[in-house]
């Protein structure tokens, strides 16, 4: 399970939202003055993400908490969104290439580009209603694990 520490900043039912700290490893890299996410990490500074995760104990605002998330969950996630989409690109293009062939056609760069990004997009819109479908999936959200500290009061401006 991959763990990250996050603050809960609103709490519905057994739903929470939480803020994360963005970690970089800047500071531990040998080559740190010559690297530009370095520079970026520098000049963009430290950014929360905010997100919702399951709350199963109902902490309530304020607490820091851990979050968890399963490995598979993110790795099932991320080969959909990255690797699926390549292969509808792929599987287009030589869809393309295996019907011009067959017609005994012309299959030039117009078409490579052509039948490449319509595979690029089919992906992406199979990803977005694949994403949209798993989205209430347990399987695929972060949880609370545990509470880390006393809650610290929180000040709304």
């Amino acid at each position: 399970m991959i763990e990250e520490k996050a603050l809960i900043v609103e709490t519905h039912d057994n739903i929470a939202w939480v803020e994360t700290q963005r970690q970089s490893t800047c500071s531990a890299c040998q080559v740190q003055k010559g690297c530009g996410t370095s520079v970026l990490h520098k000049v963009l500074g430290q950014k929360r993400t905010r997100l919702q995760v399951l709350n199963p104990n109902r902490y309530e605002v304020g607490d820091d908490v851990v979050l968890g998330l399963q490995e598979n969950a993110l790795i099932k996630g991320s080969l959909m969104l990255y690797a699926l989409p390549l292969l509808f690109m792929f599987g287009f293009a030589i869809a393309g290439y295996s019907v011009f062939f067959l017609y005994e056609m012309a299959y030039n760069e117009g078409y490579k580009i052509l039948f490449s990004l319509s595979g690029l997009i089919a992906g992406f819109i199979w990803v977005s209603k694949y994403s949209k479908k798993i989205s209430n999936d347990p399987n695929f959200q972060a949880v609370i694990l545990s509470k880390i500290k006393e809650s610290r009061v929180i000040v709304s401006v």
